[in-house]
Parts: C-alpha cells; sequence; structure tokens
C-alpha cells in the first residue's frame, strides 16, 4: 500500500523555495505578495496559523543577530 501525500506538507516545502527563489525589490513588495497568495493557498489546505507564522515558516522574517556579529544589522536566518 502506498503513503498519499499530505497537500499541505506539499505546498509549504513547494511555496518556501519559491519564496526564498524570488528576485524581491527593495521595499520587499514581491515577497510579501508571494508570501500572502501562498498563505490564502495553504489556509485552504488546512493551515490554522497567521500570517505572521507563514512567513516565519517560509524564512522570511529577519531577526536581529544576538552577538552583533554583523553590526547590529537585521539578518535572515534562512540565508
Amino acid at each position: 500500500m502506498k503513503a498519499e501525500h499530505d497537500p499541505l506538507a506539499s505546498h509549504i516545502f513547494v511555496s518556501r523555495r519559491s519564496y526564498r527563489s524570488v528576485n524581491d525589490t527593495k521595499s520587499g513588495k514581491r515577497r510579501e505578495m508571494t508570501a500572502r497568495l501562498s498563505f490564502d493557498i495553504a489556509c485552504e489546505l488546512g493551515f490554522r496559523g497567521s500570517l505572521d507564522e507563514w512567513e516565519r515558516l517560509q524564512g522570511g522574517l529577519e531577526i536581529l543577530c544576538p552577538n552583533n556579529s554583523f553590526g547590529g544589522k537585521f539578518v535572515n536566518p534562512g540565508e
């Protein structure tokens, strides 16, 4: 018997890859739009988190580097 694929897990995998590979504008609008569209699809597939949680799952939220090794600049933990 073959196991069925989870549609939400598949969507997370594909959307995460496309989110990270998008060529963004300076203002971040392209990534923001991509996150919103994939979030809407994820909600239809059963995702119950917020948009912020979805962006964090995609690797899109920036954090302040705690050890200040980057001069206090914001860094993306997914890169």
